[in-house]
């Protein structure tokens, strides 16, 4: 297993392309995201998502990272579509999924859901139950055994989920199609690096995107029902931040100081929303599932019906 979080650990360095248009356009292989699939007593499945048109150059970098940490494996396979391999460890095996990106994903899912994946990845590295079973409901978390989670360092290259912040981690269930939220108090990272520059190269529309995610973030935190004056006042500094800077940010990509404050004012909109969110997220999780649509996106489509709807609750806040 060690020999495992090692070729994750390597392979979550490729951050840092995901930021660069020049490899965007299928240049080079993106070995991002992973998720954390099924899992059973002998088996646990490691899904590795890649541009469809890169799968060939995908399964050579796979495999080049799995022997370098001396994992024994087999080829991937599949019909360059999908493949697995499983790789045994003692008596445990990791089998290992390459699915291509659909036509209605983009480098934008890779981008905005690592932060989401890295606590799951670190949680489960030392679960034996499945990722379902800790589904934040009840006491679920309780079920983990806690001292075989790895620590975590969060360095987010978005602004706009704040999942550094976070300790829970949305996963999609591809069988239920429905997004559960995964919970254990060692999700919050130990250690969160903001850096602007990592950013920088990031498309105008999914730096619009995901600055809209962090104002309906600090939006909903705001008007959620509850006293929690330390999140208000956070959240309505968030806006005015994003209010600040976003379109600066959308329209001058390599302003390091718009850059800097979208990436604040994100990390502000998901420790705000500890109070609470509200109906933009409500329904965007279920289209978000259901049609590979942008999580961003669909909250700044949402967000002036859901005001709307919400006016007479709202205003005079």
């Amino acid at each position: 297993m060690e020999r495992f979080k090692t070729f994750l650990n390597e392979a979550a360095t490729d951050i840092r392309a995901i930021n660069r248009s020049d490899q965007l356009k299928l240049g080079k292989a993106i070995v991002l995201p992973y998720t954390v699939g099924k899992s059973t007593k002998s088996t646990t499945t490691i899904i590795i998502r890649g541009p469809k048109d890169d799968r060939g150059q995908l399964k050579k970098d796979v495999e080049a990272r799995l022997k370098k940490a001396n994992i024994k494996h087999s080829a991937i396979r599949g019909g360059g579509s999908t493949g697995q391999t499983e790789v045994p460890f003692k008596t445990h095996k990791i089998r290992i999924t390459y699915k291509p990106l659909s036509g209605g994903m983009s480098e934008t899912t890779l981008n905005s859901t690592i932060t989401e994946l890295a606590p799951a990845i670190a949680f489960m590295s030392g679960q034996t139950l499945p990722i379902w079973d800790f589904e934040d409901v009840g006491d679920n978390w309780t079920k983990a055994n806690s001292e075989k989670i790895a620590p975590i360092i969060a360095v987010p290259t978005t602004a706009g989920t704040g999942s550094e912040t976070g300790r829970a981690s949305v996963i999609l269930n591809e069988e239920t199609g429905v997004k559960n939220i995964i919970f254990h108090p060692k999700f919050l990272p130990s250690i969160v690096i903001l850096d602007p520059v990592l950013t920088v190269g990031l498309p105008s529309k999914i730096t619009a995107a995901t600055g809209m995610d962090a104002l309906a973030h600090n939006l909903e935190a705001y008007c959620a029902p509850g006293y929690h004056p330390m999140a208000d006042g956070i959240a309505l500094e968030g806006m005015r931040i994003i209010n600040d800077w976003l379109l600066e940010a959308v329209n001058n990509g390599s302003n390091i100081e718009a850059r800097q404050n979208m990436l604040t004012a994100a990390s502000m909109g998901s420790t705000a929303f500890q109070k609470g969110l509200g109906a933009i997220h409500s329904l965007s999780h279920p289209v978000n599932a259901l049609n590979n649509i942008h999580h961003g996106l669909s909250n700044a489509i949402f967000m002036p019906y859901v005001l709307t709807f919400n006016k007479d609750v709202i205003e005079k806040k």
